[in-house]
């Protein structure tokens, strides 16, 4: 992502990355400062910053601060951060794979720098729609969330 930014900064892209969260791991935080230090080395510190770790009740102003969530994780599970940022009707692109049958075919992403600095300039072009609010909405609202768990129970 930070060397997407890098090769959008060079096409004369305006936009901002904000790396919410902190590290919680020995390799988190020398993944972070490997990160830190390519922003400083590339002059990315008007575009990319790192608040780190946001209090859980700030999260959704966090989010209605953005226009966009990026996710490039390769975890295969449906992330609880892409589910609120949906939840808040941004834009998402990811390269989950978890998501690919969720949000629309021009919102997925492979990890490519140049690819992903391609759909980061595409998408910003596009205004927000209900899709994945209305997605989490019907599928990850809490009346669902309890019936899954009590059928969960109930089975022998």
């Amino acid at each position: 992502m930070v060397e997407a930014f890098s090769i959008l900064k060079d096409k004369g892209f305006d936009g901002k990355l904000i790396y919410v969260g902190g590290p919680i791991t020995s390799a988190d935080r020398i993944y972070e400062h490997a990160l830190k230090e390519y922003v400083q080395v590339h002059g990315l510190q008007d575009r990319i910053s790192f608040p780190g770790a946001i209090a859980p009740e700030k999260i959704v102003e966090w989010l209605h601060r953005a226009d966009m969530f990026i996710n490039l994780s390769a975890t295969g599970r449906l992330e609880k951060a892409v589910l609120e940022a949906m939840g808040c009707g941004l834009v998402i692109l990811t390269s989950n794979e978890a998501f690919r049958n969720i949000v629309p075919p021009d919102h997925f992403t492979d990890t490519v720098p140049g690819n992903v600095a391609k759909k980061i300039m595409a998408l910003s072009k596009i205004p927000a729609d209900s899709h994945g609010r209305d997605y989490v909405m019907q599928h990850h609202n809490l009346v669902t969330l309890i019936a899954h768990i009590t059928d969960i129970i109930q089975k022998p």
